[in-house]
């Protein structure tokens, strides 16, 4: 992106911020939000940045300002520059190690998931937040890779709009229930279902002197 195309689009964000801001926030107007969301993207991925709050954090500290002068645009270019160059300069590491790495120093989950590749998207903030706590590496990875294959982060959401005895009925459940494994503790919002429900399933330790 070029200087001028990126003095454009940092103020266009200015622009939105200010006026959302005025607005009462992402409550009052979430089209107002998405364009917002979308300006950040486009601005990150200029820089071949990842779409984590920490780059993100850049962009909003024009916020701040009262007016945008010349010198905050280079500010602003500089250090998203700066980021860039410590990002592609970084050692790679697995996606394993990443997560591991991530949960290890308590990162935010809005710096790691975009850091991976996935949206921060309600289900993939349910597994690093919550699964990730007593599940292995392996399996949360298994399921932020099939949500990616999938593409279903909204027609999953809109499970949670259902009645919890009636959700299993839906075709959504129907559909994905078979790739995504934890798919009935993100509509219950119960992080151990899975395991209680394995639990239940096995045999009873005392069953093979019964047969």
């Amino acid at each position: 992106m070029n200087t001028t195309l990126l003095q454009d689009k940092l103020s266009e964000c200015y622009t939105l911020y200010k006026k959302l801001d005025r607005i009462g926030g992402p409550e009052a107007d979430g089209d107002l939000f998405e364009v917002i969301l979308g300006l950040e993207d486009e601005i990150l991925e200029s820089f071949g940045l990842p779409l984590s709050n920490k780059n993100k954090g850049i962009l909003w500290k024009l916020t701040e300002k009262n007016n945008l002068t010349e010198k905050n645009f280079q500010q602003a270019n500089s250090h998203l520059q700066a980021a860039a160059e410590i990002h592609l300069f970084a050692p790679v590491l697995s996606d394993m190690e990443h997560l591991k790495k991530g949960k290890e120093l308590n990162r935010s989950a809005f710096d790691v998931l975009p850091e991976l590749g996935h949206p921060t998207h309600d289900y993939t903030l349910f597994l690093y937040d919550d699964i990730l706590q007593f599940s292995s590496l392996e399996d949360v990875l298994a399921e932020l890779s099939a949500l990616k294959r999938l593409d279903c982060y909204g027609e999953l959401a809109s499970l949670k709009n259902n009645h919890p005895r009636t959700f299993r009925k839906t075709k959504v459940y129907k559909q994905y229930k078979p790739y995504l494994k934890f798919l009935d503790g993100y509509v219950l919002n119960e992080p151990y279902l899975y395991f209680r429900e394995d639990e239940e399933d096995a045999p009873h330790p005392l069953s093979v002197f019964l047969l």
